[in-house]
C-alpha cells in the first residue's frame, strides 16, 4: 500500500536547507546534461466572467541514474481568490511511483508547500552562486506566499538582513512587513513604487503572476542579480524584455532553455529581438562548468585519432568560452571597462526540481522510521 504523507508530516521530516540546495543543484545539473526525462508541462487556466480565477500546472519526470528509484508527477494549483474564502491560494500533490513496477509508492499531500519550497531553493541557489559577493539590500517584487518563502530561504545564503518589498495592496504590504521582521530582517521597507526596488537593491527577486512588465530596464542598476520566478506560463511577464538585452544583462541564466524560450521571461526578449536563444545558458550547465575539474586524462588523449582530437579541442574551446561567460557574479567588475556585471536568472520551474524534493522528503521519512 502506498504511503500517504500530510503537509504536517512532510514538515516534520523535511531535510535541512543545505541538503535541499545540494539536491536542487544536482537536479539542475542532471537536467542540463541529459540525465533526466521531463515531460512537456501541462497548463490549465480557469476563467469565470472573463477573468482568470486560477491555474493548474502538471509536471512529470525522473532521473536516469542507477540509484534513481522513482518517477514523480506533481500537480500544483494557484487560486489567489482563495484568500477571501479563508483558504490557502496554493494546493496540490506530488506522486512518487516506482520506476521498476509503476506502482504508486508515496502520495505527498503537500497542498503546494513543496512546490513553493523548491522554488525558493532555486532562488537561493542562484543568489549563492551568481549573486553579489556582498548583498547590500534584497528587493522582493510581490507580496504573496512565494515572497515569504524566498525571504526565509535567503536567510541561509546571505548575511544581508535589509529588504525592500514592492506591492500594490497596503494591507498585504503591512502583513509581509510584519512577517519579514519576524523572520529576522532588521530593516524592512515597503513601497508601491517599483523604481525604489531597483534604486536600493542589488538582489531583486520577482514573485508575481503579472501579465505586464513591472521591473523596467531603467530601474535596474549595473551589478544587480535579478531572480525572476513568476513567469511560469504563457502570458505571464514580470520583466521588461530589455532587462534581458546585452545592454543590461551580461549573463542570462534559465532553468530550462526550452521552457523559458517558450513561455518564460526569455520568450519576451526573443519575441522583440533583444535576446537570442543562444544567449540563454541553463543554470545546470553553468553549475557543471563551474564545478568541472581542469585535470586531463593524458592516456585517453594519447589514444585518440586526429579527428577525435580535433573534435575534443573544439568541444574544449566551446566549454571554455561558456565557462568564462558563466564564471561571474553580479557586482564583479568587467576587466575591460570596470562596469559591474548584471545577471538575470529566469525560472519557469522544471519537473526535476519536484523529483529531487519529493525523493528527498520520502527518503527522510523512511529514515525516520528506523
Amino acid at each position: 500500500m502506498a504511503t500517504i504523507l500530510s503537509q504536517e508530516q512532510i514538515k516534520k521530516v523535511l531535510p535541512s536547507v543545505e541538503a535541499l540546495i545540494v539536491a536542487g543543484s544536482a537536479g539542475f545539473r542532471a537536467f542540463s546534461n541529459g540525465s533526466t526525462t521531463v515531460a512537456p508541462v501541462q497548463h490549465l487556466c480557469y476563467e469565470k466572467g472573463g477573468k482568470q480565477i486560477g491555474d493548474t500546472c502538471v509536471k512529470s519526470g525522473f532521473r536516469h541514474s542507477e540509484d534513481a528509484e522513482y518517477f514523480v508527477t506533481k500537480i500544483a494549483s494557484s487560486h489567489p481568490n482563495n484568500l477571501s474564502l479563508g483558504l490557502s491560494p496554493s494546493s496540490g500533490v506530488m506522486l512518487l511511483f516506482s520506476q521498476r513496477t509503476g506502482k504508486l509508492v508515496c502520495l505527498l499531500q503537500d497542498d503546494g508547500y513543496l512546490t513553493d519550497l523548491r522554488t525558493a531553493v532555486a532562488g537561493s541557489l542562484a543568489v549563492a552562486t551568481f549573486g553579489p559577493r556582498q548583498v547590500t539590500r534584497i528587493g522582493i517584487v510581490g507580496t504573496g506566499v512565494q515572497a515569504l518563502f524566498q525571504l526565509e530561504m535567503l536567510l541561509n545564503v546571505t548575511e544581508c538582513r535589509e529588504v525592500s518589498i514592492f506591492g500594490r495592496d497596503e494591507e498585504k504590504l503591512a502583513k509581509i512587513q510584519t512577517e519579514a521582521v519576524a523572520l529576522g530582517y532588521s530593516s524592512v521597507l515597503v513601497t508601491k513604487a517599483i523604481a525604489d526596488i531597483g534604486a536600493s537593491c542589488n538582489v531583486i527577486v520577482t514573485v508575481t503572476s503579472a501579465r505586464e512588465p513591472l521591473l523596467l530596464a531603467e530601474h535596474v542598476r549595473p551589478g544587480t542579480l535579478i531572480v525572476a520566478m513568476g513567469s511560469d506560463g504563457l502570458g505571464k511577464q514580470e520583466l521588461d524584455a530589455r532587462v534581458l538585452s546585452p545592454d543590461v544583462a551580461d549573463l542570462v541564466l534559465v532553468d530550462s532553455a526550452a521552457q523559458c524560450c517558450a513561455f518564460g521571461e526569455a520568450s519576451h526578449g526573443i519575441q522583440v529581438g533583444c535576446l537570442e536563444t543562444a544567449d540563454c545558458i541553463e543554470i545546470g550547465q553553468a553549475l557543471s562548468l563551474l564545478e568541472e575539474s581542469e585535470e586531463k586524462d593524458q592516456n585517453e588523449e594519447a589514444s585518440m585519432t586526429s579527428e577525435q582530437e580535433q573534435k575534443q579541442e573544439h568541444e574544449k574551446q566551446r566549454r571554455q568560452e561558456l565557462y568564462y561567460r558563466c564564471n561571474i557574479r553580479a557586482g564583479d567588475k568587467r576587466p575591460s571597462t570596470g562596469r559591474p556585471y548584471t545577471v538575470v536568472f529566469d525560472s519557469t520551474g522544471v519537473a526535476i526540481q519536484d523529483v529531487q524534493i519529493a525523493e528527498a522528503v520520502f527518503t527522510s521519512y523512511k529514515s525516520s522510521l528506523k
